[in-house]
């Protein structure tokens, strides 16, 4: 027996940057994930913005490529090449470029109200992760917890 019972059609998507604009490629409603969904967001000098809700979905976007801004709650924040940023659910978020972007969105369904932070606040305020920041904040903590897996992001 295989140990992949689901269909290769509600596991394996291609293709998903074979559009612009923003698309959800990959839902619990047309794949075997549970929650998860997946999906890109490529904007161009044709279509250099989007504009949409989370509503009840925590939404995560990292930059495969190019230079683009996300925007929420009054907030923009710059991002680029492998740069990602956490956006808690119920947010107006727009996305946009000067040039050329490539993001790819990965959200998850969640009830209640965004965690703290690790400053101790309880805002609903953009975590930006920068990849240098991250390596620092994993070599410390593989330092921290020798002996341990860690996983990033």
């Amino acid at each position: 027996m295989s140990p992949c019972a689901d269909p290769i059609e509600k596991t394996v998507f291609r293709k998903t940057n074979a559009h612009t604009g923003r698309r959800l490629a990959v839902t619990p409603a047309n794949s075997a994930m549970r929650h998860l969904s997946y999906g890109r967001i490529i904007l161009n000098h044709a279509e250099p913005l989007v504009s949409f809700s989370n509503e009840q979905q925590e939404t995560g976007l990292i930059c495969l490529a190019g230079n683009g801004a996300a925007k929420s709650a009054g907030r923009e924040h710059n991002l680029e090449r492998f740069d990602a940023i956490y956006i808690p659910h119920g947010s107006e978020i727009e996305v946009s470029t000067k040039t050329a972007v490539d993001f790819a969105e990965i959200s998850a369904p969640v009830e209640g109200n965004c965690q703290q932070c690790e400053s101790g606040t309880s805002d609903r305020r953009f975590h930006l992760f920068r990849p240098r920041k991250l390596d620092q904040l994993a070599s410390a903590r593989t330092r921290k917890n020798a002996g341990r897996n860690l996983c990033v992001l």
